[in-house]
């Protein structure tokens, strides 16, 4: 037996020891390994008890990961508020300035207002006719190489009509093709299928804005002495069928070559979330021309009126 001042400081020695070999690489596998395998023993021994054990260490756990997110998410909210004044003022000057030139155009377009409403006064101009819109949901695209068009959440049990104009805040969308009671199908203006007669606002020049699968579409059949610039604003010029109203934004010029003028939607057709569906008012193309081969036949088998004769 060691004396008692020699086991003592055995003892400390072999205590001082151990926890450095612990924290060392060899030392820290061996512990793993033999926790591991002491966990599995208990898991096959007593799997209750390591089941009810696990719960216990992830409900502690979970109020502890709680506990500690709740400030950094106050810290993280703060910083955020702090960066946010620091922005402010400057978003302040930016929106006064906008707010300033709003108001320009605001007085500018009451003042055109006014000299349109003399001006149709003057020329007799009928009003556009009255329109009806349904605003709707884009359920689904689908949209690809061969074709480029949505499917709307509206039909005709919200009195959505074929050949309605779809439409965002910003400009035309496309218009209807098929229309269920519950849905609708919407063509887009960039589908190949798809022709809008249009106009250039400055020159005023007429032409056809014909889709491609492309994100611009064309604009085409203008006349041969036009001249188009990048940035001029193209607009709808109306049809005979009354689907586009005139006046309609459709998008504008970005591209100008030979044979290739290539126009940027003022709507954005890759995010469309909501859209309108408008109707002007336009009939049934079918109904038409049914009623015009109606008239025409009737006037044909009509009787011809009596011709007095001299006695």
């Amino acid at each position: 037996m060691l004396p008692p001042r020699h086991r003592q400081a055995a003892f400390k020695a072999f205590w001082s020891y151990w926890p450095r070999r612990l924290l060392s690489e060899r030392g820290a596998l061996a512990l793993a390994l033999f926790c591991a395998v002491i966990l599995m023993i208990l898991s096959l021994a007593a799997p209750q008890f390591v089941h009810k054990t696990r719960s216990v260490v992830f409900d502690r756990l979970s109020i502890i990961l709680t506990a500690m997110a709740s400030p950094a998410k106050k810290i993280s909210l703060l910083i955020e508020h702090v960066t946010g004044l620091s922005d402010m003022s400057s978003d302040l000057a930016a929106m006064r300035e906008e707010n300033a030139k709003l108001r320009q155009w605001y007085d500018r377009a009451r003042q055109l207002e006014a000299e349109n409403r003399s001006l149709r006064s003057l020329v007799h101009l009928a009003d556009l006719p009255q329109s009806r819109a349904v605003t709707t949901r884009v359920i689904a695209e689908s949209g690809g190489n061969f074709a480029q068009s949505v499917i709307v959440d509206a039909g005709v049990d919200e009195n959505v009509s074929p050949s309605s104009v779809a439409m965002t805040g910003d400009g035309i969308v496309g218009r209807t093709m098929d229309v269920s009671d519950t849905s609708s199908h919407v063509l887009l203006l960039t589908d190949v299928n798809s022709r809008i007669p249009v106009v250039i606002e400055n020159s005023r020049h007429r032409g056809i804005l014909a889709g491609d699968n492309s994100s611009q579409p064309l604009l085409m059949y203008l006349p041969d002495d036009a001249s188009v610039m990048v940035g001029e604003r193209v607009l709808t010029s109306g049809d005979a069928a009354g689907i586009y109203a005139p006046g309609l934004p459709v998008g504008v010029v970005v591209s100008v070559q030979p044979r290739n003028i290539r126009i940027q939607p003022f709507a954005d057709l890759r995010r469309l979330d909501f859209v309108q569906l408008i109707d002007f008012g336009r009939k049934d193309t079918t109904e038409s021309e049914k009623a015009a081969n109606s008239a025409a036949g009737a006037e044909t088998l009509s009787p011809a009126e009596p011709v007095e004769t001299m006695p």
